[in-house]
Parts: C-alpha cells; sequence; structure tokens
C-alpha cells in the first residue's frame, strides 16, 4: 500500500500542507541565530547542540563555541577537554565528543571539505539521518527531510498515525510523508516550520489547536485524539544508583579524576568516589599515598540521567603528606582555585560548590 494510500491524502494535498507551513513559519518563526547562516558547519553544532536540549539552554553555549571554534578545522584541532570544557553543563556529553570526532573525519577524510548531500553526511561519526537531514536542507537547500521527535509528533497528529513511532517502519512512513510535503524551491522554511511547530504551537501532551496554522487539516484533532498521539514506547523508570563521592583536600588541593575515554560521561573530570558500577574504577581513600586526618559526611546531591539516578553522598577526606606523583595518571591534584579549569558535568555541581565555599580551607572546630 502507498503512503498517499495509507493516509488518504493526494500528492495535492501534501503539498498545500506543506505550503501551508512555509506560510506560518516566513510569518512567525523565531529569529535565532543558527538561522541566520546558511555555514554548514555553524548548522551542524546548532543541531547536535540542540538534540534533547531547550532553545533557551543552547543559545549561550552556541555563541560561546562558534567564537571558540569558528570553523570546522579550529574544532578538529581542539582537544577534546577544551571542546568538554565549553560545553560543560549542557548536558549528554557524547555529543560533544562525537562532534569533534566528526570534525576530525570532515578534516582529516574529506580534506575540510564539509559534505554537501544527505548521502555524504550520514558518513560522518556522529551524524544520523535526522542530522543529515537538517544540515543538508538548510546549509545546501537539498530538498530531502529532517524528521526528529517534534516532527514524529506533529506528522502523527496530522495524518492521526495510531502506529507506535519509535517503530523503524513507522518512522521510515513519515520520513516518506515529509519528503511528499516538501514544496519546490522551499525546502528551509518547510523544516524549519516543522520543527517550530513542534516546539511552540504542537507540544507534548495538550497541543495549543487553537493558534495551529494547519488545524483545519489535522486528523488527531477532528477525531479527539490530538493528545493521544503519538503512540511511543512506555519509558522505563530510571534506576536509582548510590554512590559515594570522596573531596579529597588539604585544604588548598583537591584531587580530580578524569573518566575513561569510552562510557558514561567519557573523558570528563570528577571527584572520585567509591568503585560501583558507573565508575567500577573508584578510589578507596585508603590507598592514597598521603596521611588521612579525617573523613566525615560533607554533602548530598542528586542527579537524574536518562536511563538512571546518582544518588550521591559525599565525603570529605582530610589528608596531609599527598604525594602526588604516585597518583594514577587519570588523577590530579590540582590547586583549589584551578577547579574552575576543569570539565566537570552537571553531576557534581554540588560537590564544586562545596569546594568554592570560601570556608573551605578552614579546619571544624575540634578537626586542628
Amino acid at each position: 500500500m502507498s503512503t498517499q494510500e495509507k493516509t488518504a491524502v493526494t500528492p495535492e494535498a501534501f503539498l498545500t500542507i506543506g505550503s501551508a507551513f512555509c506560510d506560518w513559519f516566513e510569518a512567525n518563526g523565531r529569529e535565532l541565530p543558527w538561522r541566520q547562516t546558511r555555514d554548514p558547519y555553524a548548522i551542524w553544532v546548532s543541531e547536535v547542540m540542540l538534540q534533547q536540549t531547550r532553545v533557551e539552554a543552547v543559545l549561550g553555549y552556541y555563541s560561546r563555541f562558534m567564537e571558540a571554534f569558528p570553523t570546522v578545522e579550529a574544532l578538529a584541532e581542539a582537544s577534546l577537554e577544551q571542546v568538554n570544557h565549553l560545553w560543560q553543563g549542557l548536558g549528554y556529553y557524547r555529543r560533544a565528543a562525537l562532534l569533534h570526532r566528526g570534525a576530525q573525519y570532515i578534516c582529516q577524510v574529506c580534506g575540510g571539505r564539509f559534505p554537501d548531500t544527505a548521502r555524504e553526511l550520514r558518513q560522518v561519526p556522529g551524524i544520523g539521518a535526522y542530522t543529515a537531514g537538517a544540515v543538508a536542507s538548510f546549509a545546501y537547500g537539498e530538498e530531502v527531510p529532517a524528521v526528529d521527535g517534534n516532527v514524529l509528533r506533529v506528522l502523527a497528529r496530522i495524518y492521526g498515525i495510531e502506529e507506535n513511532v519509535d517503530l523503524p517502519a513507522v518512522r521510515r512512513r513519515i520520513e516518506e510523508i515529509a519528503q511528499h510535503m516538501i514544496p519546490p524551491g522551499r525546502v528551509w522554511s518547510h523544516n524549519q516550520a516543522l520543527m517550530e511547530l513542534g516546539a511552540l504551537v504542537c507540544i507534548p501532551g495538550t497541543p495549543r489547536c487553537a493558534v495551529c496554522p494547519v488545524a483545519e487539516y489535522c486528523t488527531a484533532r477532528a477525531r479527539g485524539e490530538a493528545s493521544s498521539l503519538p503512540v511511543k514506547n512506555e519509558k522505563k523508570k530510571p534506576r536509582v544508583v548510590p554512590r559515594t563521592v570522596y573531596i579529597v583536600t588539604d585544604g588548598k588541593h583537591i584531587l580530580l579524576h578524569r573518566r575513561p575515554a569510552e562510557g558514561m560521561l567519557a573523558g570528563l573530570w570528577e571527584f572520585p568516589g567509591w568503585p560501583d558500577e558507573d565508575s567500577p574504577r573508584g578510589l578507596d581513600p585508603d590507598t592514597l599515598p598521603c596521611d588521612i586526618l579525617f573523613q566525615r559526611e560533607a554533602v548530598q546531591a542528586q542527579h537524574v540521567f536518562t536511563h538512571r539516578v546518582w544518588e550521591m553522598r559525599g565525603v570529605r577526606v582530610q589528608v596531609e603528606g599527598m604525594n602526588w606523583q604516585e597518583l594514577d595518571e587519570d588523577y590530579r591534584w590540582i590547586p583549589r582555585e584551578e577547579l574552575k579549569n576543569f570539565a566537570l558535568p552537571s553531576a557534581m555541581r554540588a560537590f564544586a560548590a562545596y569546594v568554592r565555599d570560601a570556608g573551605f580551607g578552614a579546619p571544624e572546630q575540634g578537626e586542628e
């Protein structure tokens, strides 16, 4: 059965709806910095940052990142630590690592020439179907769809698609629909419009149908099903992982640990912790090359990831005589004031704040 038969929409109707999207966006679209350029590198950076992150949160990061790494060559030549430091606080750090790896691929394998088709872009590490479509359509005008979560939701509602949109076959069908909808010569406006509508109007839960520019065409609205679509896999509850985090210090220095190059929060710095399922190479304070004066509870924190929750118990470990030359290469014994120069994940925010406290270096009563 063809796409048109499945959706009971004629080719002409596809283009009518697509044109309505374009008209609405061209009159109402937000002015965002990545919409003011056709530079494929700048667009790529913005698309990676925007994955699973709100526009408002990205704006400051985007401008700082582009100032530090204005070209794909500049990003490729930077160290991953420099990239992570600018990404600090934005979350989902694997995106930064893949962006860095992709820049190196473009410079080393493509000779610095940014791929100019969606098919070529898919060859770059970390670039999937959505990002390839976004960059190819926004930078080069290639008439290809860019289907992310927002677009899946919009089109599932408009065409009344009641199957699970997380199924690959259903996603491919929606991508075919999006392709049919692109008005000739208007792919930039069309793809931007679908994303914008999903972000501002056709939102999760209860959509704002009263201000939707294509409400008259929406099957889900006509059936009273807008709030129940799209159908997706049920999210699993995040698993709770208890962690003990050590703030090892002599009052002037802090011990940091760099996480492995692969896996969760890869390559980022953290306050070391007792070995657990997320940090099997953890720390036993008794093995440190120093004298331990005392250990006491310092601060507690929680951090929610997509699939797990860290319930963290912070322990201050006061030491003296640290022989830092005996530490493993993944550890750093740094002056407290240099903490700001290291890329720490958001999960470590409460412990970093504790370290920055003005009275941190002073021994408490009864501890001298």
